[in-house]
């Protein structure tokens, strides 16, 4: 049987001193995977494995929130700014966590946020880096770490997500990597 993929959020590098940041949902190998596609294998999976959706919608939004902490708090979106040729092009700093607001409006609060973005962060000697899918399943389901628990909010919204949103969350967490791209390989 053939295995599918798991989703993450690899990213465009900033410069050769940066680590990889991106917000785009991404199959590992490589190809788009809208959300719409994302929830017809999600429909098949539910039923061999069941919290699948959950988990991994918690992981990839995460992983997107966790890329703007890291750049927040390594002054990149400064970086970004200056990079930046005009108007158009400029970084609003928590532009990520804007765009989950605006799709989840008051379901999830600013705390319920930086911990979905914490959860999926590690700190490395003097940099943090975002865990891969299997790290944060080992966190997620280790009680010493308590994310069920803390991630409940995140995982109550998400469920209450329509597609609509959810297609308007999509879109701004594209919109944004083309920009962070036109700015950094441009």
């Amino acid at each position: 049987m053939r295995s599918v993929p798991a989703f993450h959020v690899p990213g465009a590098a900033l410069s050769g001193r940066r680590g990889a940041v991106g917000f785009a949902p991404r199959c590992e190998s490589g190809e788009r995977a809208g959300w719409g596609g994302r929830m017809r294998v999600v429909r098949v999976l539910g039923a061999l494995e069941p919290g699948y959706w959950e988990v991994t919608s918690l992981y990839a939004v995460a992983r997107a929130l966790g890329a703007e902490r890291i750049l927040a708090l390594g002054g990149i979106y400064v970086e970004l700014d200056a990079l930046s040729s005009n108007e158009d092009t400029k970084f609003p700093e928590r532009s990520v966590e804007e765009a989950v607001r605006g799709a989840l409006g008051q379901n999830l609060f600013c705390y319920h946020r930086l911990a979905l973005a914490e959860a999926v962060l590690d700190r490395v000697g003097d940099e943090l880096r975002r865990l891969t899918y299997p790290e944060f399943l080992r966190r997620y389901e280790d009680p010493e770490w308590n994310l069920k628990s803390l991630l409940e909010p995140s995982r109550q919204a998400f469920g209450s997500l329509s597609k609509e949103r959810l297609k308007v969350l999509e879109q701004s967490l594209k919109g944004l990597s083309k920009r962070i791209q036109a700015v950094t390989l441009g």
